[in-house]
């Protein structure tokens, strides 16, 4: 990656792509090169998502300062919380719950790449 996050409709798409490669594959004598290229995909998107989610929880509940409270932060989010119509922003424990799910569906994902890289290296090492 160049350094910036990659949307995550991007990496869906990436993620959608290389799933489809290996299911159209799967049955062709060259499959353990194409899996092994297709698995190296698979773990790059799901490190992106990852990114993404943790960059998706900073943009909508950023990070604490040096001192700051919980609560002053979950202030602050709700004060620069986008509108939509007349919802209010969401509350504190709300707020918690949101950065929760976010942060369990990076670790998720990260978990996940892991796996595609240990598939690939034991792949790798049978043909080479």
């Amino acid at each position: 990656m160049n350094g910036h996050p990659m949307p995550l409709a991007d990496g869906a798409s990436a993620l959608s792509a290389a799933a489809t490669r290996i299911q159209r594959n799967a049955g062709e004598p060259a499959s353990v090169e194409l899996l092994t290229s297709s698995l190296a995909d698979v773990e790059e998107a799901l490190r992106a998502l990852s990114g993404a989610t943790r960059h998706a929880a900073d943009a909508l509940i950023p990070a604490r300062s040096i001192g700051e409270s919980a609560s002053r932060r979950y202030a602050r989010a709700a004060a620069a919380w986008p509108h939509h119509g007349d919802a209010a922003p969401p509350s504190y424990e709300r707020q918690a719950e949101i950065l929760t799910a976010l942060h369990d569906a990076g670790a998720t994902l990260r978990a996940g790449a892991e796996c595609c890289r240990r598939a690939r290296d034991v792949l790798a090492s049978m043909i080479a």
